[in-house]
């Protein structure tokens, strides 16, 4: 009658999966602070209400492969319509469900519940880059992002259930400062482990750690950015990257960058030249603005930002400034541009394996860039081969 799902029955272990439906509800939405993103911990643990109204349902396959029913309902305002589909053999093993919602209801946010049999103290998320278990919801951690599925194993039964989605789920940071993930934190926590238990000298500046100003009178630091790209790490796409950098007295003397999902592996040292993936790399060899491949975000082209008409460009984009960086040092790109304040643990690791690729690079005046600031940003990037380069700062206004 309401659409939910009563039962699944695992034929294979004869057991039950679920202690009671599983359902969609409707929870208070009462966020004043950041109420775009921000997830109140009163709010998801109060008690949801369940959809009690007539749903509309309808067989729409009935084939000797898959079977599938549409499940519509109208909630205050909203049309959610679920597709639950069940398929024959192997591919049979889960439930699907496909779900599309119509959302105009507001004060209110929409939960699936799951209520399961497999309980466990400890449950294991997958994050696109690995997996972290995590415990029960804290009134500290109760926003669990990034996940494409999670693992709820009880050793006691002896199975378990998991829960997979397509939604790739994160938060955003307050102050300005972008999204971030649990893998961003993840990320950050082995490699701060591994590095500082390395060199235990050196002084440490992340996106994801508190800053600690002993950094400043450090001979080293390492300049961090656990996921460069956080953003197209929540949509699924594969242009994020681990940027890892060491400054000696603010100059990088070594350095790379990441990409795990394209197997791209950038590095460098003072002197020693840049490679990805072991083999050296080199900038273009472009001169001229008109027909230069520039990466930059559209409000680099913005007319008050140049001297001149705004140069015929061929324009790019990418969305990890690390990995905009590494483009250039390969040649596949002709120049980099940003023009506004960039945090360091962006640009500090493609700065050095640019320079070792051959190409200037400086902020939007022409002026060195210098990094460990005690303010820790630079004042723009300009980034290109000699000719392009001094071009480019010509031009600027």
């Amino acid at each position: 009658r309401y659409g939910d799902i009563g039962s699944v029955f695992d034929k294979r272990l004869g057991e039950e999966v679920l202690t009671d439906s599983a359902r969609l509800e409707l929870i208070a939405d009462r966020s004043r602070k950041w109420p775009a993103w921000e997830i109140l911990h009163s709010d998801l643990e109060s008690p949801g209400k369940p959809y009690r109204g007539d749903a509309d349902l309808e067989i729409v396959e009935s084939g000797a492969a898959r079977v599938a029913l549409r499940v519509s309902r109208h909630i205050l305002g909203s049309t959610i319509t679920q597709t639950i589909r069940l398929t024959a053999g192997e591919a049979g093993r889960c439930v699907e469900v496909g779900t599309q919602a119509e959302w105009r209801t507001r004060g209110h946010l929409l939960k699936a519940r799951f209520p399961i049999r497999s309980g466990n103290e400890i449950a294991t998320y997958g994050l696109g880059c690995g997996a972290i278990e995590r415990g029960n919801n804290t009134a500290e951690k109760h926003e669990v992002p990034a996940h494409g599925w999670a693992d709820l194993s009880n050793a006691q039964r002896g199975w378990g259930v998991s829960i997979l989605t397509d939604y790739k789920l994160g938060w955003d940071k307050p102050d300005n400062a972008g999204p971030v993930t649990e893998a961003d934190i993840a990320v950050n926590d082995v490699l701060e482990r591994i590095l500082r238990s390395a060199r235990p000298d050196y002084g440490w500046l992340s996106e994801e750690s508190e800053d600690e100003p002993g950094r400043l009178d450090a001979e080293h630091v390492f300049i961090i950015d656990p996921i460069d790209g956080t953003r197209s790490f929540i949509e699924g796409s594969r242009s994020w990257a681990h940027s890892i950098a060491v400054a000696h007295r603010g100059v990088v003397t070594a350095a790379v960058i990441y990409l795990p999902r394209k197997d791209k592996l950038y590095a460098a040292t003072t002197g020693q030249g840049a490679t990805l993936n072991g083999a050296p790399v080199r900038v273009s060899a472009q001169a001229g603005l008109d027909g230069a491949s520039v990466l930059g975000a559209k409000p680099t082209y913005a007319p008050e930002n140049w001297r001149i008409p705004v140069p015929a460009f061929s324009r790019v984009y990418r969305p990890s400034l690390a990995y905009r960086l590494a483009c250039v040092a390969e040649g596949r790109f002709d120049a980099m541009l940003t023009l506004r304040p960039t945090w360091e643990w962006d640009v500090a690791a493609g700065d050095l394996i640019l320079r070792e690729a051959g190409a200037h690079v400086s902020d939007r005046r022409g002026g060195v860039l210098r990094f460990n600031n005690a303010v820790p940003q630079v004042g723009g990037i300009v980034a290109a081969g000699p000719a392009l380069h001094s071009a480019l700062i010509g031009a600027l206004a």
